[in-house]
C-alpha cells in the first residue's frame, strides 16, 4: 500500500498557442508512458480561463487577461502557480522532460520542492538566473521550468499574490521583451515573491540537475523554433496591456532607450565618454 502523499500525482503542462508541433506531443506522450499510474492534465487558453473562473473568480482572470497576447510565456508563467495552488502537483514546460519517472524523484513527505541553477564557474548552467534584481539571493533564481508541490502552499499563495502586484502596478517604463516578463511574471517575480517566506514554511532542497528535469529536449531541440511569429524575448511592447497612451508612452520610452543604447556603444567603441 503507498504511503500517504502531500503531492498528488497529477502532471501539469501548458500550450495555449494553436495545435501543438510533434516534437512536443512526442515530449508529452513519453511523459505519460512513463508515469503510467499519474493523471495527465494539458491546459490550452480556454481550460486556463475555465479553471481561473472556478477557483479564483472574475478579478483574477482580469489580470490574467491583462497580460498581453504577444506573451503567451508570460500567461504560461502565471497560469503555472493558479494551477499547482488549487490542485498540488507537478508542473513542467512542455519543452521540458524529467529521464526518471516521477515517484522516484518526489517523496511522500514532499510538500514544496525548490530548485536552483548548477550555475556555478565551470558548472553546466554557468551564469544562469542571476539577475540584478535579486543579487542578494546567492544562487540566483528559483528555477521555474518546473513546480512541485501540494495544493494550497504558502509559496504558491505568495507567488500569486507577488504577480498580481506587478500586473496591477506595471507602468510604461517597466521593461519589455525577456526581462519584462522575467520580472513581472517569471522567475525573478516568483523568487522574489518565495525567498522572503523561505524558512517559514516546509520545503526540501534540491539542485536542478540532482531532479534529473532538464530544461529543453534533446534532439537539436531549439525553443526558438516553436513561435510561429518572433519570440516574445524580441518583443519591444509592454508585458501588461496599458491604456492608448500608456502604450504611447510604453514606445516611447522604449525608443530612448534604445537610442540611448545606441549612443552609448558607438561611445564607447570611439572611445567618447557620454
Amino acid at each position: 500500500m503507498d504511503r500517504p502523499r502531500r503531492i498528488p500525482r497529477i502532471m501539469h503542462q501548458i500550450y495555449l498557442t494553436g495545435e501543438m508541433p510533434e516534437h512536443l506531443q512526442r515530449n508529452v506522450d513519453d511523459h505519460k508512458s512513463r508515469n503510467p499510474h499519474w493523471d495527465h492534465r494539458l491546459y490550452s487558453e480556454n481550460a486556463a480561463i475555465a479553471l481561473i473562473l472556478e477557483h479564483y473568480g472574475e478579478d483574477t482572470l482580469c489580470s490574467y487577461l491583462k497580460i498581453s497576447e504577444e506573451y503567451p510565456a508570460a500567461r504560461a508563467d502565471f497560469l503555472r502557480h493558479l494551477i499547482i495552488f488549487a490542485y498540488g502537483g507537478v508542473y513542467f514546460d512542455i519543452k521540458s522532460y524529467f529521464e526518471r519517472p516521477l515517484d522516484e524523484v518526489i517523496r511522500p513527505d514532499d510538500s514544496y520542492i525548490l530548485s536552483q541553477w548548477n550555475n556555478g564557474v565551470g558548472e553546466v548552467n554557468e551564469g544562469f538566473g542571476l539577475h540584478r534584481d535579486i543579487s542578494h539571493i546567492p544562487g540566483g533564481e528559483y528555477v521555474t521550468h518546473f513546480i512541485i508541490a501540494e495544493p494550497g502552499h504558502p509559496y504558491s499563495a505568495a507567488v500569486i499574490q507577488k504577480i498580481l502586484y506587478n500586473i496591477a502596478h506595471y507602468r510604461p517604463w517597466s521593461a519589455v521583451g525577456r526581462i519584462g516578463v522575467l520580472r513581472t511574471t517569471g522567475p525573478i517575480a516568483y523568487t522574489l515573491g518565495v525567498d522572503p517566506i523561505r524558512k517559514q514554511h516546509p520545503y526540501r532542497f534540491v539542485p536542478e540537475a540532482e531532479l534529473g528535469c532538464h530544461l529543453s529536449i534533446l534532439d537539436g531541440y531549439n525553443h526558438l523554433d516553436s513561435f510561429p511569429k518572433k519570440h516574445y524575448s524580441l518583443s519591444t511592447s509592454p508585458v501588461i496591456t496599458l491604456s492608448r497612451f500608456g502604450m504611447s508612452l510604453s514606445r516611447a520610452f522604449v525608443q530612448l532607450r534604445s537610442l540611448k543604447n545606441r549612443f552609448n556603444y558607438f561611445g564607447l567603441r570611439s572611445g567618447v565618454q557620454l
